[in-house]
């Protein structure tokens, strides 16, 4: 009897432990933005430095976006859009590039997505991303 008992402890252990990892991880988010900043050249005392910024999503469960919008301190460097009529699935981690910026200063890097669905569907801020400090010129 104690065995049974037991038993069925542990199974209710390991059910609530189940669902709540299950409840912690649905709550993450989805779509990660990354970013980094490169000093990238140093011409006849010119500094050049880029940041390469990269939004990915989930691989277990891949989102699609109608549109995705890249901003670095508020002005738009990179947009996806996708086709209306056809559009492609998990699209969301095609969206990466590089913009250059000026070295030695801390620049912002936001990411806004719109997803399939309706073509009045609003842009939504996705990921965070802490600001990025550029190098400055040796």
């Amino acid at each position: 009897m104690f065995n049974k008992t037991l038993r069925a402890r542990a199974v209710q252990v390991a059910g609530s432990l189940t669902l709540s990892a299950f409840a912690v991880a649905s709550q993450a988010d989805p779509i990660s933005l990354t970013g980094v900043c490169h000093l990238s050249s140093i011409i006849a005392g010119q500094a050049r430095c880029d940041i390469y910024y990269q939004l990915s999503d989930d691989f277990s469960n891949p989102g699609s976006a109608r549109r995705s919008q890249i901003k670095i301190d508020n002005i738009l460097v990179a947009q996806y859009v996708n086709d209306d009529v056809n559009p492609l699935d998990f699209q969301i981690s095609a969206v990466s590039g590089t913009a250059t910026v000026s070295c030695g200063v801390t620049h912002t890097v936001t990411a806004y997505v719109a997803p399939l669905g309706a073509p009045s569907t609003p842009y939504v801020k996705v990921g965070s991303l802490p600001p990025i400090r550029c190098p400055t010129a040796p």
